[in-house]
């Protein structure tokens, strides 16, 4: 992302976050916990350990929801500002120009693939956690809204709306 008065840096950091935390998201299997520090998503294996780290923590299913639910939001929001910085600077087209728009456009494009990519295998993530938790329908229906709006949000960026 083009740099703006110091806020590209951060704005391009920011959705190399929101990248590695969908990537984390994606791996969490069946029975495993998520837990959140720093801004970083981790998974915890199952284990007598892991009940007693998240009592002492305070984690319970709502606050996993709570990250998740955040870890979303920003995925949407992160999508949103690629593509408008994409639409905006006029990178949408033919590859015509000068090069370094068409290096900037490939940039853009590789990003708005990536965090498309990593929505996608959040979701599979995301289906899985319900798995874990199949008796509660009201965490399976805030997990079926988040799968939605990441469904939503990646399909319309990828066609370029």
């Amino acid at each position: 992302m083009q740099a703006r008065g110091g806020e590209g840096d951060d704005g391009l950091r920011e959705v190399e976050r929101v990248v590695a935390n969908l990537r984390v998201l994606g791996r969490v299997e069946v029975g495993q916990k998520v837990g959140w520090s720093d801004g970083r998503l981790y998974v915890l294996r199952p284990s007598p350990l892991t009940a007693l780290r998240r009592l002492l923590r305070a984690e319970s299913r709502y606050t996993t929801l709570q990250v998740l639910e955040t870890l979303a939001e920003s995925s949407v929001q992160a999508m949103a500002r690629v593509c408008s910085e994409r639409r905006e600077d006029g990178l949408e087209g033919s590859g015509d120009g000068p090069v370094g728009a068409r290096l900037q456009r490939a940039q853009l494009e590789a990003l708005v693939g990536e965090l498309a990519s990593s929505m996608r295998s959040a979701i599979g993530g995301l289906r899985r956690v319900a798995e874990t938790y199949e008796g509660d329908s009201g965490v399976l229906a805030r997990l079926e809204v988040m799968e939605c709006k990441l469904r939503a949000v990646t399909s319309l960026c990828e066609r370029g709306l």
